[in-house]
């Protein structure tokens, strides 16, 4: 990766470079191509790393020219032309860059500029604020981690009995191997280790977009990161256990915390730090942020706009779930009663959007809703989102809202896929959504409903399973009554299979171990243990397991 280090070492010396910054304002700069690049398709390790290499090779997706690091001639002609380049963005073939009128009309000029725009009405100041001091913790007490037997989660067992991640931390899976990385503000207190909850965690490293420097501690004193990653990351039994406490993170600052409304700014931002994270060969990325509003009115999206492919941040979601990376996303809360759909990026194809609900597993109408202007189901899923129990930079405490939703689903992806390390992002994310307890009937609120992890463990989707699935079939459906049929292939005689009966809960209706004595098997329930409605029927053999979906109808 030599080639790719010096070429990060002349980007790092542009941004190093300074003007004078009366009038200078952030401007997006698109190129018109990447020809004559010195980088080639062929010799990827020049600019991914090995294990963004292996993930794109696990999942067989190809390299392409969006993969191409952005010409360095051409960064380099902007800042001859006295622009100042903050960082490029290889996926759009663009940069952005800080500079004043003048400079701005002279680079839109050059050749290989294809468009160019304003991206913030002002340059907020880039001086690094002072490091606030950090709150005393509520308790010190019990702080060592006396090692993992069974999991006693405390106050914070109904949000991850709801997903279930309770179920998949006791068959062994707690993130271990798989790389997160969190977008959000701020992470104040998680370099110093106070809290228990970080006693686990591998942090690989930091950067902070907002002001071009590896410092995340200091920033947000309201310490949003802090608590989004602690919803993963915590490991403080008898109290906050989170999702995914044996993963690795990288903590990405894209979020300006100043100003009242955002900039556009913030979602190249958030565009360059999830290039980052492709290259690094992360697998997830949690984003709890939304974009819809900004500073300057004119740059507002419309609720027309959610169709994935008009806002920047949409678009580089969309391109980060491309390279194999599984994106949660928080659908966004209400705030405006004029917007009342979900925030960009949460629009964007292939990702996971995450609504919230209350401990009654009821929507809560402060989430914000879908479907996206073309059709697609938005949110996907929703997780607990009131009364969630985190860890805040000064001690464990509670809130709301699908900025917490979000990371709770983060933890119970990468627990999935760290027990199918096989699957593909998009194999994961439809187990994701065919466990949850709505997919038969999603809505706009919460999608296809909460997603647990035994139902997402039944769900398999590989072209032999598909095939068994054929060789199985389940009738009548719907079916009038408390029974149904199984008819098997003739070669699954004298199988013994077990067959498990679910609600879309996860709740087990009925079970039992039967032998296949005939190829038209039928199956008596008690009576009236079934009502109207969706259920599951896993059968589970050492030869398949198959799942059907069972409607009644009285």
């Amino acid at each position: 990766m030599l080639k790719y280090a010096i070429y990060i070492s002349f980007v790092v010396f542009l941004l190093c470079l300074h003007q004078n910054t009366a009038a200078q304002t952030p401007r997006l700069i698109e190129f018109i191509d990447k020809s004559n690049s010195p980088f080639s398709l062929q010799r990827p390790q020049e600019f991914l790393s090995e294990k963004a290499i292996n993930r794109r090779n696990r999942q067989k997706i190809s390299l392409t020219t969006k993969d191409l690091p952005v010409n360095p001639a051409y960064l380099a002609a902007i800042q001859q032309a006295g622009g100042v380049v903050r960082y490029p963005l290889k996926w759009s073939n663009s940069c952005v860059v800080i500079c004043n009128e003048a400079v701005f009309n002279t680079i839109r000029q050059l050749s290989f500029v294809k468009s160019a725009k304003q991206l913030s009405e002002t340059l907020r100041g880039e001086e690094a604020p002072k490091l606030f001091e950090y709150q005393a913790l509520k308790s010190t007490e019990n702080l060592q981690n006396t090692g993992r037997t069974e999991e006693n989660y405390g106050i914070s067992q109904k949000q991850i009995a709801m997903l279930g991640i309770d179920d998949m931390h006791n068959a062994g899976y707690t993130g271990k191997g798989m790389t997160i990385a969190v977008f959000d503000s701020g992470f104040p207190n998680v370099d110093v280790n106070k809290l228990s909850s970080y006693s686990r965690m591998n942090i690989l490293g930091t950067h902070n977009y907002v002001y071009s420097n590896n410092l995340v501690y200091g920033y947000d004193p309201a310490g949003h990161g802090t608590n989004v990653l602690s919803l993963m990351a915590a490991y403080r039994p008898q109290e906050l256990i989170g999702g995914a406490f044996e993963a690795s993170y990288y903590l990405f600052i894209t979020e300006d915390v100043r100003g009242n409304l955002d900039d556009p700014i913030e979602e190249t931002n958030w565009a360059a730090a999830a290039e980052r994270a492709d290259s690094l060969g992360v697998d997830i990325i949690n984003s709890s942020l939304g974009y819809n509003y900004f500073n300057n009115s004119t740059f507002n999206y419309k609720q027309t706009d959610l169709n994935g492919k008009t806002s920047i941040i949409s678009r580089a979601a969309a391109t980060a779930a491309a390279t194999g990376m599984i994106v949660v996303s928080s659908a966004g809360n209400l705030f405006e009663r004029e917007w009342t759909k979900i925030k960009m990026p949460a629009d964007a194809d292939s990702i996971l959007a995450v609504g919230a609900v209350n401990s009654e597993s009821t929507w809560i109408a402060t989430s914000l809703q879908g479907n996206t202007t073309d059709g697609r189901v938005k949110p996907d899923v929703a997780a607990l989102g009131s009364g969630v129990v985190y860890a805040a930079s000064f001690g464990v405490t509670t809130g709301s809202g699908t900025s917490y939703a979000a990371p709770l689903v983060a933890g119970l992806v990468a627990g999935l896929w760290q027990a199918n390390p096989t699957k593909t992002n998009i194999e994961i994310m439809d187990m994701v959504r065919k466990s949850a307890s709505k997919y038969a009937t999603p809505d706009t609120q919460v999608g296809y409903g909460i997603p647990n992890y035994k139902k997402a463990m039944m769900i398999v989707s590989s072209d032999e399973q598909l095939f068994e699935e054929q060789a199985i079939t389940l009738f009548p459906n719907p079916t009038p009554e408390d029974k149904f049929y199984l008819q098997f292939d003739d070669k699954y005689l004298l199988t013994t299979c077990e067959i498990t009966l679910t609600d879309l809960s996860g709740k087990v209706i009925w079970a039992n171990q039967v032998v296949v004595s005939q190829t038209k098997m039928p199956i008596l329930l008690p009576k009236n243990s079934l009502s109207n409605g969706v259920y599951l029927v896993q059968i589970k053999s050492k030869k398949f397991n198959v799942v059907k979906k069972l409607v009644v109808e009285f």
